[in-house]
């Protein structure tokens, strides 16, 4: 199974898991330093024949850290935060 969670602006994370379509976004956690995790925010899910997408609201994000998604029956998902590199005021 395909998964990725990437970074799309300081509040923004979309996860991508395909071929599977049956997967609980509602309980999604963000894990962070392996350490802490928390519950995230869903926004939205949409489902097509190859996939399923799903946008989360996040705060306070802060680069530096290891992130992970934690999602039930597909584990954990390391987040990509390289497009933080064009967002504006990054250094």
């Amino acid at each position: 199974m395909i998964s990725t969670a990437k970074l799309f602006d300081k509040n923004l994370i979309k996860i991508i898991i395909g071929p599977k379509a049956d997967v609980d976004f509602k309980h999604v956690k963000i894990e962070i330093d392996h350490k802490e995790s928390k519950p995230i925010k869903l926004l939205e899910t949409k489902k097509s024949k190859d996939s399923v997408e799903a946008c989360f609201e996040i705060k306070d994000f802060e680069a530096g850290h290891s992130y992970f998604l934690l999602v039930p029956d597909v584990g954990r998902i390391p987040l990509d935060v390289s497009k933080l590199t064009e967002m504006e005021g990054f250094d």
